[in-house]
């Protein structure tokens, strides 16, 4: 466990540490206690396959398919990104609020 740049300042000053942080990458903690002794655990972001990966598996979902799957093409520095594109989110009022986000252009990826 990497701690917090502010523990570690505050444990060298000799002072004891107000929060304990545990910073992990979200795909690594499935299957694991590691988090049981905390009282509140907040999970940011999203897993999401690479490129490369997602378009893979839509190959092999979709072999048999007439029109072939999109493969987004490289960068200048050869660095392959999802484009952006707009989704929408239902609130619980029932309207919906678009948001932009990372999307293969091609929906069945």
């Amino acid at each position: 466990m990497r701690p917090h740049r502010g523990e570690c300042q505050r444990e060298a000053a000799g002072q004891r540490p107000v929060c304990r942080r545990r910073c992990r990458p979200l795909g690594n903690i499935r299957g694991t206690n590691e988090f049981e002794d905390h009282d509140v655990v907040i999970i940011l972001g999203r897993e999401q396959p690479s490129v490369k990966t997602a378009e893979g598996l839509a190959k092999a979902i979709w072999y048999d398919t007439k029109q072939p799957i999109y493969c987004i093409p490289a960068g200048p520095k050869r660095q392959v990104q999802y484009p952006y594109g707009e989704r929408h989110y239902r609130l619980r009022d029932g309207s919906r609020e678009p948001q932009r986000v990372r999307v293969h252009p091609d929906r069945r990826v």
